[in-house]
């Protein structure tokens, strides 16, 4: 899903286009699979933090993550309308699926390598 989701925002500049049809409610489910609240970062240290650093890194990680976006979250209607007026919003979003789309497919092969490696074993 995070590979798709960063080709998607990579491609087409934008990462969720709702069709007109559809309510804005009934896309809440959708939102889990696009990182918005918590991003890639966020997500690979919670997949892959505790195997290689233990709880308590992974715990003060992620809360420093959580804080980082809360502050911008704050500030996100300044934020954007500052991205905006330097026209750096598109350029932003193309970088953002790059980074997601890297992450995705780096899980992937992680993936494919342990289980070849627990095969071999």
């Amino acid at each position: 899903m995070l590979f798709y989701n960063g080709i998607t925002g990579l491609q087409k500049g934008n990462f969720l286009q709702p069709d007109q049809n559809v309510k804005l409610l009934d896309l809440s489910a959708i939102f889990i699979t696009i990182p918005l609240i918590a991003g890639p970062a966020t997500i690979t240290a919670a997949v892959t933090f505790p195997e290689h650093y233990g709880k308590l890194i992974t715990i003060v990680a992620i809360t420093v993550a959580i804080g980082i976006n809360l502050v911008l979250l704050l500030n996100a209607i300044r934020i954007g309308k500052l991205l905006n007026r330097f026209n750096l919003m598109n350029a932003l979003i193309h970088i953002t699926g790059l980074i997601v789309a890297t992450i995705g497919a780096q899980m992937v092969f992680t993936g494919i390598s342990n289980f070849i490696a627990t095969l071999m074993a």
